[in-house]
């Protein structure tokens, strides 16, 4: 594994990890979820490199290595992400992977920001897992009164007196106080992100390569309706939910497709890319 330090086109430092395969036959950009540091998807990119796959991922602004030692204050958001972070992380390992497919992996965030990044014509395909456009009434309850009062009140309330979302709070790590207003004002909107970025809709329509994408059964953070909605606005997508029995476990959730002992899982998406691949011109 290669640790990198990429500079996004507003000059903003980020952290990534590229994840080298012999001869590989694919790449992978690996988008993580909200909150989650890079090192979550490490085991599973290092089972992709030992199945010929390269893959690469990054902490985006903010989150874990890309985090300064004091968040407070620090100036971040959802499009920065999407629109910086995730576009230098593309230019990198399109540079270190070069003559292969690249396919995009996106974690319930990471796949979200298809509406954001420039993968236009850069990318053979993508899969994306636990991704939706929620919107509050998705979510059951208790969660939806919890969420609902976290994103509309006590998140950005507290982002506002002390600079920065403890990731005590329930959001994981702790966070720029500008991600958590901005996930707020999405999920409290009727159409998400497509009320708040304008052309993000337009991007999703325009993708013109093969998607999958995976909604969890079993997952109350992004309810597989709203991982469908999102599928609905990729043209030609293939949408799928999982079952916990798909991939013998008990319990998907949100995150343990990506965990050891998801192996069964980690199977089919390696599957999707493959698929994906062989299906695209060489690069």
């Amino acid at each position: 594994m290669e640790r990198l330090t990429l500079t996004t086109a507003d000059r903003v430092q980020v952290q990534a990890r590229f994840f080298p395969a012999e001869a590989p036959v694919a790449s992978v950009l690996l988008a993580p979820a909200l909150g989650v540091p890079q090192q979550f998807y490490a085991r599973f990119c290092t089972w992709l490199a030992e199945r010929g796959v390269s893959s690469l991922t990054v902490d985006y602004r903010g989150v874990g290595d890309s985090a300064p030692p004091d968040l407070r204050g620090f100036k971040a958001n959802l499009r920065a992400w999407g629109e910086d972070d995730l576009a230098a992380a593309l230019d990198a390992l399109s540079a270190r992977a070069p003559g292969v497919p690249l396919v995009w992996i996106g974690h319930s965030f990471g796949g979200q920001a298809l509406a954001l990044a420039p993968v236009h014509g850069r990318i053979a395909g993508a899969v994306t897992v636990a991704a939706g456009f929620v919107h509050r009434r998705d979510w059951p309850q208790p969660r939806r009164a919890v969420f609902s009062s976290l994103l509309g009140v006590v998140g950005p309330t507290f982002g506002r007196l002390h600079g920065y979302v403890p990731g005590w709070l329930g959001i994981g790590a702790d966070l720029p106080a500008g991600v958590i207003e901005e996930w707020g004002r999405w999920c409290l909107s009727e159409r998400y992100l497509l009320d708040h970025v304008p052309g993000a809709g337009d991007l999703l329509a325009a993708l013109g390569a093969p998607v999958v994408c995976y909604g969890i059964a079993d997952d109350t953070y992004t309810p597989a309706a709203s991982a469908a909605r999102l599928a609905s606005l990729i043209p030609g997508s293939a949408y799928r939910t999982l079952n916990p029995a798909d991939v013998g476990l008990s319990r998907l959730g949100h995150f343990n497709l990506f965990r050891p002992g998801a192996e069964a899982g980690w199977q089919r998406l390696l599957l999707d890319v493959l698929d994906i691949s062989e299906a695209a011109p060489r690069r």
